[in-house]
């Protein structure tokens, strides 16, 4: 199996006025300037009294190569979500939570498991020549993620 390492886990919470069809498609532009396959891997609703509750779990895969792959996962919370009419424009206003992760997977595709000697070439080669590239993605990814989050703040208009 390839190797997967966390790379960045960040959240915040935010409450008050907001769309929630804008904090997603805040998202997907995002993923979409920046290259990355936007997929849903879980969405719930429920309807209790205090409001609607949503959870949206979606994933941002990008391939960096054949062997390095970087998959951030953003949870989405929206709770106690009540429509709120401002100038003839439907809100929603309630709490939302966010959940980022940013994962490197390396050997994605199992080429290097197939024989021990394998793996342990794989091993000194990580460790020493793909070395700087790592640094590379990983700085890359983290800088992405911090800057998906800054994005929804701007939204959100939040400060920092």
């Amino acid at each position: 199996m390839g190797e997967k390492e966390v790379i960045l886990e960040k959240s915040f919470s935010y409450e008050g006025i907001f769309l929630v069809k804008e904090v997603l498609n805040v998202i997907k532009q995002f993923a979409k300037d920046k290259g990355y396959a936007l997929e849903e891997a879980s969405h719930t609703e429920s309807v209790k009294k205090p409001g609607r509750n949503i959870y949206l779990k979606q994933n941002l895969k990008k391939k960096v190569s054949d062997y390095i792959k970087v998959k951030t996962t953003i949870e989405i919370d929206f709770s106690e979500l009540n429509d709120k009419l401002v100038e003839n424009k439907k809100y929603q206003v309630g709490k939302v939570k966010f959940n980022f992760e940013g994962v490197l997977e390396t050997d994605y595709e199992k080429r290097w498991e197939s024989k021990p000697s394998f793996w342990l070439l794989r091993y000194f080669l990580e460790k020493y020549v793909y070395d700087s590239h790592l640094l590379g993605v990983k700085s890359e990814t983290s800088s992405d993620v911090e800057h998906l989050m800054k994005t929804i703040k701007a939204y959100l208009n939040m400060l920092s």
